[in-house]
């Protein structure tokens, strides 16, 4: 089993347990923590990844490496091997930058839709199946763009890049 299998496997053993618990408990013996608590606990300790779905576009991103922190932390769990690795960061680097980016200049979307394409021509290479790597790609969108503002901002930037 992978690495991730596991992880998931344990995490949702562990909701489960969680759930379970409290629904065995009666309501005047509150000795459990609320899910919400349970959860954050969780997040704390990396056991699950806690993903920015802050107000803002861009996120933290304290190592400067032009990733997100908690996409960084993401592709980090991802069972893969460095080489594939290098190809998703490059990715999220350039899903990052159409967040980034004003949009309103078409030498800037030029540049933007280039790197994107390097980096998902780069994928195909590490990942050797074109399908495995529209998979990784799509979970990677999800949590690049994982607010609505990030979403809006992206579909701006494939309607822009279309018209070109």
């Amino acid at each position: 089993m992978s690495k991730m299998c596991t992880q998931k496997w344990l995490v949702c053993l562990s909701l489960s347990s969680i759930l379970f618990l409290g629904a065995c408990q009666k309501e005047e013996e509150s000795t459990h923590q609320p899910l919400d608590e349970a959860l954050e606990q969780l997040k704390d300790s990396g056991d699950i990844i806690k993903m920015a779905h802050a107000n803002d576009l861009i996120g933290a991103d304290q190592n400067k490496n032009g990733i997100r922190d908690d996409v960084d932390q993401y592709i980090a769990h991802l069972d893969i091997s460095k080489p594939q690795q290098q190809a998703v960061k490059q990715s999220a680097r350039a899903l990052g930058a159409i967040l980034k980016e004003d949009l309103n200049n078409q030498q800037t979307i030029h540049r933007i839709k280039q790197e994107l394409s390097q980096a998902t021509q780069n994928m195909s290479v590490e990942f050797m199946q074109t399908t495995v790597a529209q998979q990784v790609f799509s979970s990677l969108e999800q949590q690049v763009l994982n607010t609505p503002k990030r979403q809006e901002k992206y579909q701006q930037y494939k309607n822009l890049s279309a018209k070109k």
